[in-house]
């Protein structure tokens, strides 16, 4: 136990000297972080659109075309950063958790018709597996979202993506919208997985990378499956 918590202060305090650097030294590091993980992914990089600061690189991995988006979010006192690596699928899926009390309350349906064909927070027609009980779910189709997380390779990732909030609600890095599986990368802090983590070492996008790969194929098995 303690040597959880010795962790969580290295990385905290690790997180504050990061952000402590000066603005220059920040910047200048930054861009050398993107530019070698633009090399290591083989990719290209580019300006993110509508946003300041912020950059894409497009790369493809085990034949699937890959973003990566390092994104610059500037408050009043303090700057932080955050990166989402996202993947499309041939599924139209969305699929997202959150706190399971939330879920009655929470919903995208817009008619009755919308609430009628299952789109919103339905998790009792999802069978979900003992590692994502504490959740509920949020998708517009159930029994494809059912075979998906039936997978136990799936659960075993979606579980490792899990996190915890400071005030101890259940919190999930990876969600599917339409299709497009996302993974968010946090600020330095408690929350997994860690952009801090990414920039110090772009190796660490690998496992990552293939866990992706691994869910969009059984998407678009799935996908093949129902609609053959």
């Amino acid at each position: 136990m303690y040597g959880w918590i010795i962790a969580i202060v290295v990385v905290l305090v690790a997180g504050i000297v990061w952000m402590s650097r000066g603005p220059k030294d920040s910047a200048v590091l930054r861009e050398k972080y993107l530019l070698s993980l633009t090399d290591y992914l083989e990719g290209r990089k580019e300006p993110l659109e509508g946003f300041n600061n912020s950059y894409r690189i497009t790369f493809s991995h085990e034949g699937f075309e890959f973003n990566f988006e390092d994104i610059e979010d500037a408050g009043i006192r303090t700057t932080f950063y955050k990166g989402f690596l996202t993947v499309k699928s041939r599924s139209r899926l969305s699929l997202t958790f959150t706190e399971k009390e939330a879920a009655t309350f929470r919903t995208k349906a817009k008619t009755i018709k919308d609430l009628s064909s299952g789109w919103g927070m339905d998790s009792v027609l999802v069978h979900l597996p003992p590692e994502l009980k504490r959740f509920g779910v949020y998708t517009n189709d159930p029994p494809r979202a059912g075979k998906l997380v039936a997978d136990s390779r799936v659960t075993g990732i979606l579980a490792d993506c899990s996190n915890e909030d400071k005030f101890g609600h259940p919190l999930m890095s990876m969600e599917i919208i339409d299709g497009m599986l996302i993974l968010r990368f946090h600020p330095p802090g408690i929350l997994k997985p860690t952009l801090y983590d990414l920039r110090h070492n772009v190796t660490t996008i690998d496992p990552f990378l293939d866990d992706m790969a691994y869910i969009v194929k059984k998407l678009n098995a799935i996908e093949a499956e129902m609609t053959s």
